[in-house]
Formats: structure tokens, C-alpha cells, sequence
């Protein structure tokens, strides 16, 4: 019987071919199996081929493979299966020579069965090492015994059907052992708290555990349960340390990245918008005195802008949006905190907001299924830039028109103006990418391009068909193309 690297018996050789002879030839243990079945008439068949076929009546012996289940390039000449033997009760009967020949034993505990003589004495060197098995010397079976199981189980296999140690094909091992691993790198993104993740892997390790336990027992299938346990845990306990961190960095780094937009913004949307408009007004011929108090106005702002930069920085949570003095709640509903960036928006001191006679607002509810406090906040930013736009660029509008509302299909939020100062025609349609200055439009656009990219929805902006301009975002509801004309 071939042992393993460390000593322990754990597999049976029934055939192997003798070259010097060159004949095949039987072990102990199938050559009385084969008798036995042949008494009965049962159909025995043993092959010399390369693949070495064994089929005891309906039962065929599978042979193992170099790396069959735990093992790893073993030497596997012959035909060699793995050696299941029963624990419990012993399979067979032990009789002592000395009872027999007292004629103390029940000759129909010898007639027409398989006997097996040997010798049960500590003192002999015919022990084997064993862990499946116990018995009167610790982690030792005598040989008799070990011949014994291998016949019962030889027997068992081909009488009543009993399993035997089956083992997955490598590349179902491989793909068992990956699947896990994946397992605990998903678990890993998917449950952010460590109490309930460390609970998740504990309850799955059970139940993996549990599961090849009940596949062995009742239908001796082997899983490889420690490598794939290796596997979870490397990746569900190791790992989520340095992914948990990484989340952590991530985070702060865009908390950081938002204050810093923040922070541009209101630049962009302060004395840059200010100098825009300085700017048009010292090539528009205005009086020395308009535009030296145009300049004490950025002068103000400029002043001011460390103290609102402050206040951005203390109040900055994914829950607020600064705008002028005040603090608006994102988590509020998305159309009552749009009309707030509308009532401080028109405050600002710009032309086309004092030649104003009829503003229009409507904002109606939106459908805000699946839109972040970061998407609400670059919504705020989009209607803050399209009417900023209108109070920088148009001339000398009377009419103003907001629309916010939700249909069927789509969300949109519309300005505009009857000015008439028509800027140049801009679409982006819903997949394009992101635009630098060179392809078109300043700042304002690209955010407002990266925010329509971000929803799968559309950004244009153009002229009206009779006068004025109009800029409008759409995005769709249920990831539905944003095709609906407004």
C-alpha cells in the first residue's frame, strides 16, 4: 500500500503492470473482491490499457490522477484509488486463532466469506499510519485490518452501491477556489460596515464548511474547502484592510476636490463674472464714472471672497450649497432648493438682470430617483451658470423664463431670455465626451458637458427663433434616452 509524504495511508494500489513479468498484476485486495463477486456471479472486468479500468459489477473504480484533490504531483503508477474505510463499528467480524481452534466460533461466520489472516500484535512491524481510522494503537491499523477495509470498501462499492472518494476535474478545482476569492473582494465593495462584513464571511466560511462536510458524507464528493478558505480570507479580511484605506484616502481626496470646486465656482461665478462684464462695458463707451464704480464693486467682492471662501470650507457637507449668504439643504426637495439658486442668483448686480419687466419661474417637482447630493449639487451650479450667463450676456432683456419640470420621460431644467445678444449655437449629445477650451465653450460648458455625460442626458445651448437665447439640460428618467423635444 503507497504512503503519503507524511507517512499516512491514505490510498489503495489494485493493479499495477510488472514489466519484468510482462503481465498485469493484482493486488490482495481486488483479487479477493474479484472472487467474491465471481461466487455470486457478478461481472468483473479489469483493463491493461493505458487508462487501467476497474468495474466491479455496475461500480467503476475512477483512478487517481497525479493531482487529484489535495495532492500535488504524486506518484500515481498503476491503478490506485483512495482508500475510504469506515469508521465506527469495524465492517467485519475478528475471530482469534485461539477461539477457532477451540472451535468456540459459529462456522457460518467463515462459510462463503472473504477470511483474512494475519497477525494483531504490537510487536510485529505490520502497522500502518492512519489518522481516518480509530483503533487500539494511536494513528496505527495493522495490516489485516488495512487489507480488510480495502476489501469492505471494494465490496461496498460494487454491492450496495456505496460512493466512493470522488475528486472535481483541476479546472473546476481552479474555477471553485477563484470563485471565492471574488466572492470576498465583491463582499468587500459591497458591505462598507466591518461588523456585518466580519459576520458575512464568518456565516459563509460555516456554511462552505458545513456544505463539503454533507457532499463527502453522502455522496463522497471531495471539495476543496482549505484553499478555497485561504483564498476568502486573503481577500475578504487582508485585502479589505487596504481597500478600506483606499476608500478612506478616496474620499478625502474628493471631499477636498469639492472644496476646491466649490471654491472656483465661486470665483467663476463672482469677480470673474464681475471683469466679464467691466470688460464690456470699457469697450461699449461707458462714462469713466460707471466703470470706476464697477471697480469698487469687484473691489468689494474681491474683499469679501476669503470670508465666503471660509464659510464654503466650515459649512462644505455633502448635504449644503453655498451660494451668496446663503446655506441651501440639498437633501431638501430638488425643486424648492433650485428656486433658492434662482431668488440668489437674480440678487446680483448684473445688466441683464435690472433691465428685467416679467420673470417666469416654474419649478415643478422632479423625479430625483438615483441622483446623488453630488449630482444635485452640479444641478444648483447649472442654473446658477445659465443665469449668470443671461445677466452677463444679454442685452437688455425684459423677459425671463425658468423651467423646471418632469415628464414622462425626461427631467429638464430650461432658461431662457429675449435679449439680443445671440451666442454662438452649442448640442451635446448624450454620449459625447468631455470638451476642452480648443473644442468649444469656457468653463460653464464643460461642467455643464461633464454633468450631462454623468445623467446620460443632453446639453444645448442657442438661439430662439425669434429673439433671445436658450440653454437647457435634459437627462432621462429610467436610463431612457433623452430624445423628447421640449
Amino acid at each position: 500500500m503507497p504512503s503519503d509524504a507524511d507517512g499516512f495511508t491514505r490510498r489503495l494500489l489494485l493493479t499495477w503492470m510488472d514489466e519484468e513479468a510482462g503481465k498485469l498484476q493484482f493486488s490482495l485486495s481486488l483479487r479477493l473482491a474479484i472472487a467474491y463477486l465471481e461466487a455470486e456471479n457478478i461481472d468483473t472486468e479489469v483493463s491493461s490499457g493505458n487508462s487501467f479500468n476497474i468495474r466491479l459489477g455496475d461500480a467503476k473504480l475512477t483512478r487517481l490522477q497525479p493531482n487529484s484533490g489535495a495532492y500535488v504531483d504524486v506518484a500515481t503508477g498503476g491503478n490506485q484509488v483512495l482508500l475510504n474505510p469506515q469508521t465506527g463499528r469495524p465492517p467485519f467480524r475478528r475471530l482469534s486463532m485461539q477461539a477457532v481452534l477451540a472451535e468456540e466460533s459459529d462456522p457460518e461466520w467463515i462459510r462463503d466469506r472473504v477470511v483474512l489472516i494475519g497477525v494483531t500484535a504490537p510487536s510485529t512491524p505490520d502497522l500502518f499510519p492512519t489518522a481516518a481510522i480509530t483503533t487500539d494503537l494511536p494513528s496505527l491499523m495493522y495490516g489485516v485490518d488495512m487489507h480488510a477495509h480495502a476489501v469492505s470498501q471494494l465490496l461496498d462499492q460494487a454491492l450496495e452501491n456505496r460512493p466512493p472518494i470522488r475528486v472535481w476535474p483541476e479546472v473546476l478545482e481552479y474555477g471553485w477556489m477563484m470563485m471565492w476569492g471574488g466572492l470576498g473582494l465583491w463582499l468587500v465593495r459591497r458591505l462598507s460596515s466591518p461588523k456585518r462584513y466580519v459576520l458575512v464571511v464568518v456565516v459563509l466560511g460555516s456554511a462552505l464548511i458545513l456544505c463539503s462536510f454533507s457532499f463527502l458524507w453522502l455522496w463522497g464528493w471531495w471539495i476543496p474547502v482549505v484553499p478555497s478558505l485561504i483564498v476568502f480570507g486573503i481577500n475578504g479580511l487582508v485585502l479589505s484592510g487596504f481597500y478600506l484605506y483606499d476608500q478612506t484616502m478616496r474620499a478625502r481626496i474628493d471631499e477636498r476636490q469639492q472644496v476646491i470646486q466649490e471654491a472656483y465656482t465661486t470665483i467663476h461665478n463672482g469677480p470673474l463674472q464681475e471683469l466679464a462684464i467691466l470688460s464690456k462695458m470699457a469697450g461699449s463707451g461707458c462714462s469713466l464714472e460707471q466703470v470706476f464704480s464697477k471697480i469698487q464693486q469687484i473691489e468689494q467682492d474681491l474683499r469679501a471672497l476669503d470670508g465666503r471662501l471660509e464659510t464654503i470650507h466650515k459649512v462644505h457637507t455633502p448635504a449644503a450649497f453655498v451660494i451668496g449668504k446663503s446655506n441651501l439643504n440639498l437633501e431638501a426637495p430638488l425643486n424648492e432648493v433650485l428656486f433658492g439658486v434662482y431668488n440668489q442668483t437674480l440678487t446680483r448686480d448684473f445688466p441683464g438682470f435690472q433691465s428685467l419687466k416679467l420673470k417666469m419661474p416654474s419649478f415643478d417637482p422632479l423625479d430625483t430617483a438615483g441622483l446623488s447630493l453630488k449630482d444635485r449639487r452640479n444641478l444648483c451650479q447649472f442654473l446658477e451658470e445659465a443665469l449668470c450667463n443671461v445677466g452677463k450676456h444679454a442685452k437688455a432683456p425684459t423677459r425671463l423664463t425658468v423651467v423646471c419640470k418632469s415628464t414622462d420621460q425626461i427631467n429638464l431644467i430650461r432658461v431662457e431670455d429675449n435679449g439680443c445678444s445671440i451666442p454662438q449655437s452649442f448640442t451635446a449629445p448624450s454620449k459625447s465626451l468631455f470638451f476642452s477650451q480648443k473644442s468649444g465653450g469656457g468653463w460653464g460648458t464643460q461642467q455643464s458637458l461633464k454633468l450631462a455625460k454623468r445623467l446620460n442626458g443632453q446639453f444645448q445651448r442657442g438661439a430662439l427663433p425669434t429673439q433671445g437665447t436658450y440653454c437647457e439640460l435634459r437627462w432621462p428618467l429610467n436610463d431612457q434616452p433623452a430624445q423628447v423635444k421640449y
